[in-house]
């Protein structure tokens, strides 16, 4: 059995969507997220022997904000969008036993701001899931206390094996036609982040679109080596 299988049992609707499940790649470097991220979202009533928040954390571009879209379909999450959450009246927002979806926390400068967020939530009932690119360093100590309470899980870095089943997954979503050694080379020389792969994905699809043709050994060179 898949992890797909393993975690999801709806099917996904013919209009194409951009977080659509058939287009996420399941690894082991994501397994932890989304079996954590499987159990919070299945809290039916608020309970103080469940965890009511949730921070993921995942370098740019590893898919976080795919997975939660995803998870956010079945379960009628709502985003919070960081540029707006300085306009909410935290007391009458947060409804009991509903789920909340703020992304890079971190970015959000007010952190007498964010830890009234993060309590308001909770004294609502609200189960209220967070994200961030980086180890987030808050100079106020409550904030900095409250978010060491908080159950943390890691998308960790792609290893060599990940790196090629997602370049592989990249450009048969664009209909691009690569050979395994084309990928191979790639894989060897980019560095090992999501966001490098997804920039090498954007690299070799501009590529075969200017050109016109599909991309051959001399052209990944001049594209990952000769640009060094």
């Amino acid at each position: 059995m898949s992890l797909a299988q393993l975690f999801f049992s709806f099917q996904s609707s013919n209009k194409k969507d951009p977080f659509d499940v058939d287009d996420f790649v399941f690894l082991p470097e994501n397994f932890a997220a989304i079996k954590f991220l499987k159990q919070f979202l299945a809290q039916e009533h608020f309970s103080r022997s469940h965890f009511t928040s949730l921070v993921i954390k995942g370098s740019e571009s590893c898919g976080k904000t795919h997975l939660l879209h995803i998870f956010a379909k079945n379960s009628c999450a709502t985003f919070l969008k960081a540029e707006e959450v300085s306009h909410l009246n935290f007391a009458n927002f947060f409804q009991k036993n509903k789920f909340y979806i703020l992304e890079n926390f971190d970015q959000i400068k007010n952190e007498e701001l964010l830890l009234n967020l993060i309590n308001s939530a909770s004294e609502a009932c609200s189960f209220l899931i967070l994200t961030t690119s980086e180890e987030a360093n808050f100079k106020l100590k409550d904030l900095t206390s409250r978010l060491k309470n908080i159950f943390t899980t890691e998308i960790k870095n792609p290893n060599h094996e990940a790196m090629k089943q997602l370049l592989v997954n990249g450009f048969a979503r664009r209909q691009i036609k690569i050979s395994n050694q084309l990928i191979d080379f790639i894989s060897d020389n980019i560095e090992r982040t999501y966001a490098a792969i997804f920039l090498a994905i954007k690299r070799v699809e501009f590529f075969c679109s200017e050109s016109g043709k599909n991309i051959k050994m001399k052209d990944v060179k001049e594209l990952f080596v000769a640009a060094k």
